[in-house]
């Protein structure tokens, strides 16, 4: 506008003014103001002056002053088209868009294509935080004068408040479009890449966040934020590794500007944290803190670690003594909420999770954890219905249901429901099995929970109906550490894979033990132990290892070696499969999309290959696939669908190869 200003007022003037353009071009607003002024004592009634004179006063820090200017300009030349730009401008200046867009309507009922009246109203409006209309404006700006730089670059900004405003909105489609339309009118801009990529974290989609910083990191000047940024995103696909590395780049880069940044360092605390390197985290917190000991953040960020470090009775402790003393802290409430979701207080997580995204809308951590901890306490039915055979013409049917619920904080039950029915083709046998259990979980404060289940059967074939006993199950669960933790269950159960099998109403006893590990280089062990005795006898002791590497974990793509051993003290061939001893070994790869948050479709993939040697028999080849596919119809309502082809004799109880397909529903209320 100022361009076009000097350019009208040059063609209208007589009097010689040009030292006193130079000075507003140049920005000598003091020295602008003596010169109009001077001028206006030989010639008081000049237009031109009188507007150069009210623009030297108000650019030069006296708005008020100027539209007072302004104001008497408009009583002498009412409806001048040039007095009305600046009066208009003069009350943007004085921060009255409302005022402003009234004097730009003026302009526009008579010029309705006017590119300096539309883009100072699409101001106008952007100051209202009315970023609909200022777009709407803009566009209409812009169309009549696509050259206009001004415009283009007003445009930029509206465009990038209207997508924030989008965002928030969590209409993140439309957020995408302005952002894209940004960049396609400027190129590479850092604003709207950055903005791209928290959009991207508030839909949930870390990977594409991470890719867009990779990509600025090379051409920006913002080191510290790109650094930042991929510190972040790595911490969100678990990659451990990255978030420290990156952690330490970002500090690296604050150093050179050198002003000490709080926040930096305590990301760099829980990267070393994450990267089992607890004891370097409390030292790094704690000299901090000696430096800064009135800094709230340093504390909270200490008893965090805590909590990451598996220590989570006492992180519970302590978040609770801290919020008791400051109820207001919003990261207090986070902290806390995590603390009683980590120690099985479902209940209590959610209130406080809800609470704190109701403080900040906009914070997609909040969002995300309130959002995940009320879906994880609503009531669930589970229906799923079963088909599967084997080359030994065993066939079964099976529907299940299951209803679950959070009846207390820290307790989950659920009731489950199923319908089994089994024959054999080659015998013309035919059995069924009614079954009505219910189980329920404990998760104690701290790292011990607690399990139990029981269940009732009912056998019917044609023959003959008959009742048999209870079965269940009771065992605990504890995690002593992130990388760590320990099962043990003993459970009862029946032999039912075919009608032979379960006429003879085989009761089984089993205890059990695993334990699985994992490192921060991505390599873990599976271990688990099984003795079993059972009623006609007969025991059995089985163990299962594996050792696996993550070649990623966002999607999990892990690779195995698994070797698994069990044998019978007695064999019953003629009833199921009872080797004195059945040993195999495999390679197997998964590739799981479980830690893909926000995602509808979710699948699991695995493929293992290897040998199995049945006492002392040759070796022989076995193939072993899974393949499990969901998607989310709605945020409450899953279809799941899988299949499972294995050749292995121990994946049936008669060593046949064997075929399942499966398909159901999870509704959550």
């Amino acid at each position: 506008m100022l361009v076009l200003f000097f350019w009208l007022a040059r063609a209208a003037c007589q009097v010689p003014m040009d030292a006193g353009f130079a000075m507003l071009e140049k920005g000598q607003f003091t020295e602008a103001v003596d010169f109009f002024s001077n001028v206006l004592k030989d010639v008081p009634d000049n237009k031109t002056a009188r507007i150069c004179l009210g623009r030297a006063t108000g650019l030069g820090g006296n708005p008020g002053e100027a539209l007072v200017i302004f104001n008497d300009l408009l009583v002498d030349h009412p409806g001048d088209i040039e007095v009305l730009y600046n009066m208009a401008e003069a009350n943007l200046w004085n921060d009255n868009p409302e005022a402003a867009i009234r004097v730009y309507g003026e302009i526009l009922t008579t010029k309705p294509r006017d590119g300096q009246a539309l883009l100072g109203s699409a101001n106008g409006y952007a100051a209202l935080k009315d970023y609909e209309t200022a777009v709407m404006t803009i566009d209409k700006a812009v169309a009549v004068d696509p050259s206009n730089p001004q415009a283009q670059l007003s445009r930029k900004f509206i465009y990038l408040a209207r997508s924030d405003e989008l965002r928030r909105q969590g209409e993140i489609a439309s957020a995408h479009d302005h952002l894209d339309t940004v960049l396609v009118l400027f190129p590479g801009d850092e604003q709207a890449l950055f903005d791209k990529a928290t959009t991207y974290l508030f839909e949930q989609s870390p990977g594409e966040a991470q890719r867009i910083f990779k990509d600025l990191q090379p051409v920006t000047m913002q080191k510290v934020r790109v650094m930042s940024g991929l510190s972040y995103t790595s911490l969100l696909l678990a990659d451990r590794a990255d978030f420290l590395r990156y952690a330490d780049s970002a500090l690296y880069y604050q150093d050179q500007i050198e002003e000490v940044r709080l926040d930096l360092y305590m990301n760099k605390a829980r990267a070393l944290t994450l990267n089992n390197r607890s004891a370097e985290a409390n030292a790094l917190l704690d000299s901090l803190i000696t430096l800064y000991p009135e800094e709230d953040g340093l504390k909270l960020c200490r008893v965090q670690l805590r909590l990451w470090q598996g220590r989570k009775a006492s992180a519970l402790q302590e978040y609770t003594r801290l919020y008791q003393t400051d109820t207001l802290s919003n990261d207090l409430k986070v902290g806390l909420a995590e603390a009683y979701n980590a120690n099985g207080l479902r209940r209590s997580a959610r209130d406080l999770a809800v609470l704190a995204a109701s403080m900040q809308p906009d914070n997609p951590d909040t969002r995300r954890m309130a959002r995940n901890m009320k879906l994880a306490i609503r009531p669930t039915i589970e229906t799923a219905l079963a088909f599967s055979s084997d080359k030994g013409g065993n066939e079964a049917t099976e529907w299940t249901g299951s209803f679950g619920v959070h009846w207390l904080d820290n307790v989950h039950s659920k009731v489950t429901f199923s319908n089994r029915q089994v024959r054999n083709t080659n015998e013309g046998s035919r059995l069924s099995r009614q079954s009505m259990g219910f189980a329920t979980s404990w998760q104690m404060v701290g790292a011990l929970g607690w399990k139990a289940s029981l269940v009732h059967d009912r056998l019917e074939s044609a023959e003959r109906e008959f009742d048999v006993r209870l079965s269940g199950q009771v065992g605990f669960l504890w995690n002593p550490g992130n990388s760590h933790s320990f099962e043990g269950s003993f459970s009862t159960s029946f032999m039912d894979y075919n009608p032979s099998l379960l006429s003879q109403t085989i009761r089984t006893s089993h205890y059990k033990l695993v334990y699985h590990a994992y490192t921060f280089h991505r390599i873990g062990t599976f271990n688990q132990l099984i003795y079993t005795r059972q009623s006609d006898q007969n025991q059995r002791f089985l163990y299962f290892g594996s050792l696996y590497y993550n070649l990623s974990v966002y999607p999990v793509i892990q690779c195995a070696v698994n070797y698994s051993y069990f044998g019978y003290d007695l064999a019953r061939p003629e009833i199921y499969f009872s080797p004195d001893r059945f040993q195999t070994i495999e390679a197997m790869v998964k590739v799981d999309s479980a830690p893909l948050q926000g995602k509808r479709w979710q699948y699991l993939l695995v493929l293992a290959s290897g040998y199995q040697f049945i006492e002392d028999n040759s070796a022989q080849w076995t193939l072993r696939a899974e393949a499990k596919l969901s998607y989310d119809i709605h945020d409450r309502i899953q279809a799941q669908a899988s299949y499972l082809y294995s050749n292995a004799a121990n994946s049936t109880a008669a060593g046949f190869t064997f075929n399942q397909v499966s398909g159901g529903v999870k509704i959550i209320f």
